[in-house]
């Protein structure tokens, strides 16, 4: 299991945008419509992590920065990805899943950009798990736990 992380920096530009300091043209999809869009979307961009780990495992966490061009009509024109390179795979399958996302319509295009970052999970129970906590009953003293 991975965790997609929205970085904080979209959220203090989305917050130096509602206060004007960012240039955007009038009409521009408001922060409340991005934001809602890339919160409900996110989770669309897990499996192209999880599927790169499949053939190439990599217990770093991977940062990139996806710059998304929205045309009027909502769809997604283009996708530019920054930062790291990701896993072999890994980009263009956050493009294509990108480009898939729908905005709601503007007076105008859009330009947004997005930190993402990828790590994986902590294993919940590894494959080792049960010889690590019967050599810790033993340090402890305590019998084994019945089979």
């Amino acid at each position: 299991m991975t965790h997609v992380t929205i970085g904080s920096a979209l959220v203090a530009c989305l917050a130096v945008l509602m206060l004007g300091a960012c240039s955007r043209t009038p009409h521009d999809l408001s922060t409340g419509q991005l934001s809602q869009v890339v919160g409900g979307k996110q989770a669309s961009l897990k499996p192209c992590f999880d599927t790169a780990l499949k053939t190439h495992p990599y217990d770093h966490e991977v940062r990139m920065q996806a710059t998304i061009h929205i045309a009027a009509d909502g769809r997604v024109s283009s996708v530019e990805l920054g930062g790291e390179a990701g896993l072999p795979g890994m980009s263009a399958c956050i493009r294509d899943s990108i480009k898939g996302w729908k905005f709601p319509p503007a007076n105008d295009p859009t330009d947004t950009s997005l930190p993402l970052i990828f790590k994986r999970d902590p294993p919940k129970d590894g494959p080792n798990s049960e010889a690590a906590k019967e050599m810790i009953r033993r340090a402890l003293g305590q019998t084994s736990a019945p089979r």
